[in-house]
């Protein structure tokens, strides 16, 4: 039996030793799917002997997963992202799943920490994951941050969050600061008004507000968390409503013209009006 562990990354200097070690003693092999990162993360991959794929830079993960987990040699493959963490306990649970062969697909909490808060409330806990699987029993799709389609037939398991579930989960380090996660939401949602062209939606006001407004009503109402500022909730709450707002937006940009070299050029127009007037060439 031969367990493969799978990370992707991009500029993950800061995250991905520690992703790699918690993997590397008990995994036969890491594979590292790298989206053309431009710091020290495929240095530091390569210093503990990972193999290094490379590939285009899609923004983010999700559509890289399925090409790496057909490039493993593994039965088995535990799938992290670079800023996630296995604890040993996890780790000896897992590896008695595939050698006692007790199901295909392993379901398994993940514990989110935002702004150096674990989020334990129902919004962010227990969060399952399908990233315990064997190989080809699952598939990948393209969507930001959706589970992998378990294949008909493969039987799948759940931790069971009354053991102790701390010591059974992935543990996240998602954002470190407002900054990131807006960086992130700005990305995601090009994304994501990509699937509504390729779905032939059209803007409305409407559908925006509703949308919008009904998913920061319903964050908000779910938000609270003990041990966690009620700022901080409160606001990744209104994130939460923002991104689906934004994406709706950055559709009307592109439907109505308004698309970022539309913009400069009638900045041109009116730059060169202004430069003519003042009789200077450009």
């Amino acid at each position: 039996m031969i367990i493969s562990g799978l990370i992707h990354t991009k500029d993950e200097e800061y995250n991905i030793k520690n992703a790699i070690l918690s993997l590397i003693k008990w995994v036969d092999e890491i594979i590292v799917v790298d989206m053309n990162s431009t710091d020290k993360t495929i240095d530091i991959a390569k210093s503990y002997g990972c193999r290094i794929i490379n590939v285009n830079d899609m923004g983010y993960a999700d559509p890289v997963r399925e090409l790496g987990r057909m490039a493993c040699n593994g039965d088995w493959i535990i799938t992290l992202d670079a800023d996630e963490m296995i604890k040993s306990s996890l780790a000896d649970f897992l590896r008695n799943v595939a050698l006692n062969d007790m199901c295909d697909v392993v379901a398994i909490p993940r514990m989110n920490y935002i702004l150096g808060h674990w989020m334990s409330g129902p919004e962010h806990w227990p969060d399952f994951q399908y990233r315990f699987y064997k190989r080809n029993s699952i598939s990948w799709d393209d969507h930001v941050h959706t589970h992998p389609k378990i294949i008909d037939g493969n039987r799948l398991s759940t931790i069971n969050l009354s053991a102790n579930p701390m010591n059974y989960s992935i543990i996240h380090f998602a954002y470190f600061s407002s900054s990131q996660f807006i960086d992130k939401i700005n990305r995601y949602t090009n994304f994501e008004t990509t699937k509504l062209l390729e779905k032939n939606n059209s803007y409305s006001l409407s559908k925006q507000a509703k949308e919008s407004l009904y998913l920061l009503s319903l964050k908000l109402k779910n938000s609270s968390v003990i041990d966690v500022p009620v700022e901080l909730t409160s606001n990744i709450a209104v994130f939460q409503g923002f991104y689906e707002w934004l994406k709706w937006f950055k559709l009307w940009e592109i439907e109505s013209g308004h698309s970022e070299n539309n913009v400069k050029l009638s900045y041109k127009k009116i730059a060169d009006s202004i430069l003519n007037d003042l009789n200077i060439s450009n």
